[in-house]
Formats: C-alpha cells, sequence, structure tokens
C-alpha cells in the first residue's frame, strides 16, 4: 500500500518504506518485494524505516510519515476505502516467503516423532492442499527430516 500518487514500484525510488523490526517478518518481506521489483535499498533508492507492526506502518501511513507499508488484504480492504491504493499484490510475485514457524524442542521430537509427523501433516495439507494419502515424507527433504526427528 502506498499513499496516494504513487502508481507502479519505481515511483518508490527515494520514498520511505515502513516495515517492522530490521529484520523481522514484514521487514524480509519488504526487502524480498523491492528486490523482486529491481529496487535497491542499499544504494538509496529506497529509505526503510522500522516503525512497527502492521498497525503502526497503517498510522503512520495515514499521518505522512512513511510512503509505502506491506498490509494484509484486511488493511487494504479498509485501506481502499481511505484512498489509499495498492501497489502490488505479493501473492502475485511468486515470492517464496515462510510466514510462520514451529518449534519444539529436541526431547519431544525423539520421544514422540508422530506427534512432529502428524503436525507436520496437518499443516502442510493445509498450505498445499493435499490429501491425507501423502506422506509428509513426499513432501519434505528426507535428509531435513531425519536432522529434525533426530535420526
Amino acid at each position: 500500500m502506498t499513499r496516494p500518487g504513487l502508481r507502479k514500484p519505481e515511483d518508490l525510488r527515494g520514498k520511505r518504506f515502513g516495515v517492522g523490526a530490521i529484520g523481522g517478518a514484514l521487514w524480509m518481506r519488504a526487502m524480498l518485494t523491492l528486490e523482486y521489483f529491481g529496487l535497491d535499498v542499499s544504494r538509496g533508492q529506497i529509505f526503510i524505516r522500522p516503525i512497527g507492526d502492521q498497525t503502526n506502518n497503517i498510522q503512520a501511513l495515514e499521518a505522512g510519515s512513511i510512503d509505502a507499508t506491506l498490509w494484509t488484504v484486511f488493511s487494504v480492504i479498509d485501506s481502499n476505502k481511505k484512498g489509499f491504493p495498492v501497489l502490488a499484490e505479493f501473492y502475485n510475485t511468486n515470492i517464496t516467503f515462510a510466514g510462520q514457524g514451529v518449534v519444539a524442542t529436541r526431547t519431544l521430537l525423539q520421544m514422540q516423532p508422530s506427534v512432529a509427523e502428524n503436525f507436520l501433516r496437518g499443516l502442510l495439507a493445509e498450505d498445499n492442499d493435499v490429501g491425507s494419502e501423502n506422506k509428509v515424507e513426499d513432501l519434505v527433504d528426507d535428509r531435513i527430516l531425519r536432522k529434525i526427528l533426530g535420526g
């Protein structure tokens, strides 16, 4: 989302782009998106501003403190009503991005590997619309899975 007047990625050159914490998920998604559009943050083409979470970024855009940020689909609907245009839709870029992580102790994984396998099966089935007949091993690199499960 951008302030009115910015219509294409090139319009972001020299502008202020709001993100969460440097190194965080919103920042990473912004870096990948800007890189996809050929915009180089390191050469000062875009000025990254760590504003906070999406709510803080929305407020900063409305206040004029930043020129652009990344928003969820729900924020986009509200922002379009306020006159903030959508510059690009992330899902159309084919940029691979992990929006969530999974954490478990090694002890749990080693003592109850079926818990991890069933969880991963459910997660992958939800994200990839795969049937329950697919094995996690068919969807995840088996070297990684063996390492995770301690095998």
